[in-house]
């Protein structure tokens, strides 16, 4: 009867422990930074507008996406990489000069626009995997 007991209650801890660690991450984690640490306009308007949290993880996913067709180049360091990088950090710039959620709605579907048309992708079905405004397109302003 100990073993069961045993058995039970730290599998129960440990479900317990998952679920308070999924809780927290669906409000604070939902952005690609730390909610909790939101100071600036950009900031709090991705974590408080639901439209602009799934255009910010959007952009993430494919920006990472475009990362990963990096790693496969024949190349170790392609130029092309950085100029990549560089852009990212052009494009956050002018983000985060945006004073209203429009601007950033605007300037995130262009960027993801951009995004996907730089994941490299074997078979035009695959195009999907990008996340260019999928489903985003009927988006309504949450304020």
């Amino acid at each position: 009867m100990r073993g069961r007991r045993f058995f039970y209650g730290t599998h129960m801890k440990a479900w317990l422990v998952a679920l308070a660690v999924a809780a927290g991450m669906t409000g604070a984690q939902a952005a690609s930074f730390d909610c909790a640490k939101a100071s600036t306009f950009v900031e709090r308007e991705i974590c408080g507008n639901p439209a602009l949290s799934r255009l910010d993880d959007a952009l993430n996913a494919d920006y990472k996406h475009v990362v990963d067709d990096f790693a496969n180049y024949p190349v170790e360091d392609p130029p092309e990489y950085h100029q990549f990088v560089a852009s990212q950090k052009v494009w956050l710039k002018a983000r985060n000069r945006c004073t209203t959620t429009q601007c950033l709605i605007d300037s995130y579907r262009k960027r993801i626009d951009v995004l996907c048309g730089q994941i490299d992708v074997p078979v035009e079905s695959d195009r999907a995997k990008c996340r260019s405004n999928g489903g985003l397109g009927g988006l309504e302003l949450v304020h």
